[in-house]
């Protein structure tokens, strides 16, 4: 018998019952204990809590409450920016999964209010490999990366999650490595750690020539 999909329908029914679940639980042991994974609410297409609905984000590792936390710490570190402009304009990409495009794409527009003369592209990679149903970017392969982006104007930088990596390892699922895509793309490809404020450090710190700053 083959896996059904995850409908919208099912995303808003599993949030519902999970949401009763915390109030339940946090009567009885004074803690939420189960918390939906995000894709649930990416599927359903409901805002996700704040990042104090996590508690201590228990199952960050797991990608539970990873929206959140990252949203929260990027914000934080934004707000706190100066004004920064840029002589010479800076052209990123940043490649991820479906699911998470619209997601850093308002993360980059934020960013890119602070930074004038940084023009960030979010480019969503469709997953052939494993099918069009898996939206995710930690199972995106280098072969499905390479593909989408050659399609691209790619700019001075590409820009990728660490979670389309192997743990440790600058391989994709697929054995292809960091190496060899940049190689068949003849653009530099950067992997970057899925944390709010390691992702604005990194960006920060692939555009620093040629920057000043001030504060308004």
């Amino acid at each position: 018998q083959s896996l059904l999909l995850v409908t919208n329908a099912d995303a808003r029914q599993v949030l519902n019952q999970i949401h009763d679940w915390q109030e339940r639980w946090k009567i009885k042991l004074g803690r939420k204990l189960v918390y939906p994974a995000d894709e649930f609410y990416l599927k359903a297409k409901v805002a996700w809590p704040n990042a104090s609905a996590y508690e201590a984000f228990y199952q960050l590792e797991n990608g539970v409450g990873m929206l959140a936390s990252f949203e929260a710490d990027a914000r934080e570190y934004i707000n706190k920016m100066p004004l920064i402009c840029k002589k010479v304009p800076f052209h990123l990409t940043i490649a991820t999964g479906v699911a998470a495009a619209p997601f850093m794409t308002q993360m980059a527009a934020r960013l890119m209010e602070k930074v004038r003369g940084l023009a960030v592209k979010v480019i969503p990679v469709e997953n052939d490999y494993f099918g069009s149903s898996i939206n995710v970017s930690g199972l995106i392969t280098g072969e499905d990366l390479a593909a989408r982006l050659q399609k691209e104007s790619m700019g001075d930088l590409v820009m990728i999650p660490s979670n389309m990596l192997k743990h440790g390892e600058p391989v994709f699922l697929d054995d292809l490595t960091l190496t060899e895509v940049s190689q068949q793309l003849g653009k530099k490809v950067i992997s970057c750690q899925v944390d709010g404020t390691q992702w604005v450090k990194t960006v920060l710190r692939q555009t620093a020539k040629n920057m000043k700053s001030r504060s308004e």
